[in-house]
């Protein structure tokens, strides 16, 4: 580890941040931060990192912004219709935080649109049921059915029992 934190040449400063390489000749340069790399670096001691206490980083969450109502109203449309939220952003031309905001904003009808969409997806494992059952009728073990057609034996579990299908023991 090459951090100026750790290097023999450096000294912290009153910032506790900052400090003052002593192999640096140029005034400019000799002030380093804890943890730059250096081409100087030389092991020193191990010092405890300076962490800011009370430090918060803002975070904007966008819910004051205003937009047409007329696309707000579209937004929501589309979003109880179960339209992905990127398609949303890329046919009304908004910005990922906008949507963002909007999708927190109206909260009810965008759970509703992503359980109608996750409801109109087929399931994949859909193609291998035919096997799944004539192997499962036959005895055949969930190893078994992993190794025949490749699928992971709890995912091959876990659509026997959505699907309400008793395997043999």
């Amino acid at each position: 580890m090459s951090h100026c934190l750790t290097c023999n040449h450096w000294l912290r400063t009153k910032d506790a941040v900052v400090g003052v390489c002593r192999k640096r000749e140029l005034p400019g340069e000799s002030y380093r931060f804890q943890f730059e790399h250096c081409r100087y670096y030389e092991a020193g001691e191990a010092r405890v990192a300076y962490r800011e206490h009370e430090y918060v980083r803002r975070i904007r969450d966008y819910s004051d912004i205003n937009i047409e109502p007329e696309k707000e109203a579209v937004i929501v449309e589309m979003l109880k219709q179960g339209v992905m939220v990127k398609d949303i952003r890329d046919r009304l031309h908004i910005g990922a935080q906008v949507m963002n905001a909007m999708s927190k904003k109206y909260r009810a009808e965008y759970e509703a649109g992503k359980a109608m969409w996750r409801a109109s997806q087929p399931d994949p494992l859909d193609a291998y049921a035919g096997e799944f059952k004539r192997l499962l009728d036959n005895g055949a073990s969930f190893y078994k059915v992993q190794m025949v057609t490749g699928i992971n034996r709890q995912r091959v579990s876990a659509y026997v029992q959505r699907k309400g299908w008793k395997a043999a023991r």
